[in-house]
């Protein structure tokens, strides 16, 4: 027996000395970065008045970080307005004595730009807000302004906005998807006048076990995955950013904990078919903590169209040949210009191009199942693992959600219970 476990400690020993030395000469060669740094993108350095400035600073960045003589004009001006922070108005009805009645901040996640808020903004303009979207430093960039940033330089970034905004608006709200949930609630939780939250997606525990080992691995793998570019998101994935998130996960349920009950009304919007998140963990440890008016929509497979049960709407997210909505299609509506259902797009890099442990461990993906995919033979949803056992066709990632529609009216009706 000792013997035994002497060999399986040998064992052990020489695979992490393999993966921790030799990982980052064969990952390497597929990367297609050129290691500059652009502190002006990772660091949220502006230090104008007002919301119209950072706008036109951050458009100025991107457009530079964007630049590529291979594209139209056309293309790169749409690539630049979907990365860039954006500002909607409401109707002059909603101004009382110079300043709006309300405000709203939205706070987009990871890889993500305030393009994820493109079809969600209208409808709170609709409402009255004055709507202003960020954009978090080390995004919307390039994919290496994500290995300098910081948690602390996006919540900077956080009270910078909120300062100017208060110039402009008596009541703030603040509007998160994935990683902003967490921007906003820290701000709320540090004392700053908050009327409200909503979160889409909420950031909470990360389903993918090595993230837990970010700090260990951001050391020797920079990028945790390796794809071209979106035209709204980054298809590689920095190490850094994934331990960042990490960092200030930890920092707002401590925060949470310490603080007990928060009376602040919350909407939330959320899938148990995320595959990024394990929003159970949402449900859980973090909505708990919020005693004021609160409204979870869940998505989720029901024998039946909708459920209510007290402030929480269940609604049914497998019907019409759909399994599921994952992660980032929640906040996307069927007929956004880009990912809706009528672009005919596949999320297929997700499924296909290779990660560092497909490149490491020498893990091809299966071409037979892409060329079914590609020939039309697939089902659109949430690629969960339950899901993946029980279809007889390939899962592809939905990029929009079909109950979109559903989404906003529940929130509508949140919003006018507020008043």
């Amino acid at each position: 027996m000792k013997r035994l476990l002497k060999y399986l400690l040998i064992m052990v020993t020489v695979f992490f000395l393999i993966f921790f030395i030799l990982a980052p000469i064969f990952y390497f060669p597929f990367s297609s970065f050129e290691l500059t740094r652009h502190e002006e993108n990772s660091k949220f350095l502006f230090h104008g008045d007002t919301f119209r400035d950072y706008v036109t600073d951050a458009k100025k960045r991107v457009r530079k970080a964007k630049a590529d003589p291979r594209l139209e004009k056309s293309v790169q001006d749409q690539l630049v307005d979907y990365n860039s922070p954006f500002e909607l108005l409401p109707d002059k009805k909603f101004k009382v004595g110079g300043k709006y009645k309300k405000s709203i901040i939205l706070f987009h996640g990871l890889w993500d730009s305030p393009f994820l808020f493109h079809d969600i903004a209208p409808y709170f303009q609709k409402k009255g807000f004055l709507v202003r979207a960020v954009l978090l430093p080390g995004m919307g960039t390039h994919p290496i302004d994500a290995m300098d940033t910081t948690y602390e330089e996006w919540l900077k970034m956080g009270r910078s906005i909120y300062k100017i905004t208060k110039k402009d608006a008596n009541e703030i709200y603040f509007a998160g998807f994935s990683t902003g949930t967490l921007i906003s609630q820290d701000l709320a939780l540090e004392g700053f006048d908050v009327k409200g939250l909503f979160f889409f997606s909420p950031g909470s525990k990360i389903a993918n076990p090595f993230a837990s080992y970010a700090a260990i691995l951001k050391h020797v793998i920079p990028f945790l995955k390796q794809k071209p570019m979106d035209f709204y998101r980054y298809g590689s994935q920095a190490s850094e950013a994934v331990y960042q998130y990490e960092k200030l996960y930890q920092f707002v349920l401590e925060k949470l904990k310490e603080k007990g009950k928060i009376d602040i009304p919350v909407f939330t919007a959320l899938s148990l078919d995320d595959t990024t998140i394990k929003q159970t963990d949402t449900l859980e440890n973090i909505l708990p903590h919020y005693i004021g008016r609160k409204k979870t929509l869940i998505f989720k497979k029901l024998d039946e169209t909708k459920k209510v049960e007290g402030d929480f709407v269940y609604i049914n997210s497998y019907a019409n040949g759909i399994w599921g909505v994952g992660h980032s299609s929640l906040s996307i509506s069927p007929n956004n210009e880009y990912l809706g259902s009528k672009t005919g797009r596949l999320s297929l890099l997700d499924d296909f191009y290779p990660s560092f442990f497909d490149v490491l461990f020498h893990n091809t993906k299966d071409q037979e199942r892409l060329d079914e995919i590609l020939s039309g033979n697939y089902i659109l949803g949430s690629r969960t693992k339950e899901n993946s056992r029980l279809a007889k066709k390939p899962i592809v990632n939905i990029s929009y959600n079909p109950w979109f529609n559903e989404m906003m009216n529940e929130m509508n009706r949140f919003i006018d219970e507020l008043k």
